[in-house]
């Protein structure tokens, strides 16, 4: 059995999804990076924990969950071996994007969770952006 299967929109069919937004038109989407924790941690340390917060979050809303961003700005670990660096403006534009196509694809409230620290601006802008284009405040960043 897959911990929190239910609610992994990366292993549900479109009829399982349709089923699912149904009851809620939620989803998540976690937002971490990939980049040097030291010379022991695992260089998707945060998205896996922003992902697995969101698994979390997901079973006690009933809502969906998203396959996490993992290539995001990773602020001052850029240089390290491994790191994947992407700027901050194709980020936000990234994020945008993945923004207006869920709520393209029905959803009606959409949920970013990101622990990185260079992420809070960024996905605040995102946000803020994506109000100013849509008027809409469904939209909410943690």
């Amino acid at each position: 059995m897959i911990p929190y299967k239910k609610y992994r929109a990366d292993l549900m069919s479109s009829k399982e999804m349709a089923e699912q937004m149904k009851k809620n038109k939620m989803g998540i989407l976690p937002v971490g990076c990939f980049e040097m924790h030291g010379p022991l941690l695992p260089l998707a340390c945060d998205t896996l924990l922003d992902w697995g917060m969101c698994l979390i979050l997901a079973a006690e809303w009933d809502s969906v969950v998203y396959p996490p961003v993992y290539y995001t700005y990773p602020g001052a670990s850029a240089t390290w071996p491994g790191t994947v660096d992407i700027s901050t403006e194709v980020t936000e534009a990234y994020i945008k994007e993945i923004i207006r196509a869920l709520f393209k694809n029905g959803f009606e409230r959409v949920v970013l969770v990101g622990s990185h620290g260079p992420l809070g601006f960024m996905l605040t802008s995102a946000v803020r952006s994506y109000f100013h284009d849509t008027n809409s405040c469904l939209l909410q960043s943690l």
